[in-house]
């Protein structure tokens, strides 16, 4: 059986990889040290994964994609500090930051937009992740915007999705409702995705409902049901009705029953609850105003 490395062999191996790099013979030999470098740092990078050391596992990935890079090779050392960031980022380590940028970057020298956009994807889940919604939101519509320009149209809506939930929470339903639009008419334009399409409707209603005067909001309800005829047959159509219904009459009990009712069919994510929240606290203050 092959002996594993250790910790004392690893951070040797690197030591002396170090001074190889800062040595002048460095420059004369240097292809085979560069090659003696990378096999370093791929042994090391195992080890660290080994010994679920991913601090270290992510720093070894960044020392190989500065190999990559003296060696020319742009889109290795991009997948190298893609990686990095990955590790990183399941952290809640901030150095994924300049790891993604890194990467993105090197993607976008290199012309592959296709891997940029994947890089800001993935920091737009790490900026959600950590609660910091208004860079998730610039992110992702850098990523929907490079997915759309080498015709990747489902992964720029998905990312557009994402924005739009993400302005929903910070009181911007308006540019939401933008973003739902323009996925809702591509989804309606495309067989393959239109069953997506009475969910986004759906997202839709409640960010216009946190926004509308009461007689808008009814109109633009209309207006999806003419657009889709599949939304009309549906649970979520119902379910809008019902907290029409109780907006209009100022119903704070009908409204919270349509909720729980709505709940135990299709459960309710975080974000519409907070939009359902603010819905019903707008209800609440109208009766107490009335009051």
């Amino acid at each position: 059986m092959e002996r594993q490395d250790t910790l004392d062999d690893i951070e040797r191996m690197i030591r002396r990889t170090e001074n190889d790099q800062r040595s002048f013979s460095f420059v004369r030999c240097k292809d085979a040290r560069l090659h003696d470098a990378m096999s370093t740092y791929e042994r090391a990078f195992r080890y660290y994964m080994r010994v679920d050391d991913k601090h270290n596992a992510a720093a070894m990935c960044c020392k190989l994609a500065g190999v990559y890079s003296q060696q020319k090779d742009p889109f290795n050392a991009a997948l190298q500090y893609q990686c990095a960031g990955n590790i990183q980022a399941s952290l809640s380590d901030d150095k994924a930051l300049q790891s993604f940028r890194l990467a993105h970057d090197l993607f976008i020298g290199g012309n592959n937009a296709k891997q940029a956009a994947g890089v800001h994807q993935r920091l737009g889940e790490y900026f959600k992740r950590t609660d910091r919604v208004e860079e998730s939101v610039e992110v992702y519509l850098a990523a929907a915007s490079e997915f759309e320009t080498c015709g990747q149209l489902s992964m720029a809506d998905r990312c557009r999705i994402e924005a739009a939930e993400a302005l929903s929470l910070i009181g911007e339903a308006k540019r939401a409702i933008g973003l739902y639009d323009a996925v809702i008419k591509r989804s309606m334009d495309d067989t393959l995705l239109r069953f997506t399409t009475n969910r986004h409707i759906y997202m839709a209603m409640l960010c216009h409902a946190c926004v509308c005067r009461p007689e808008g909001l009814q109109a633009r309800f209309r207006g999806y049901c003419d657009e889709c005829v599949s939304f009309e047959t549906s649970r979520e159509c119902k379910f809008i009705q019902k907290l029409l219904s109780a907006m209009q009459m100022k119903d704070v009990e009908q409204f919270t029953n349509a909720v729980i009712e709505f709940d135990r069919v299709l459960r309710i994510n975080p974000t519409e609850t907070a939009l359902l929240l603010r819905i019903k606290g707008a209800i609440v203050q109208k009766n107490d105003s009335v009051v």
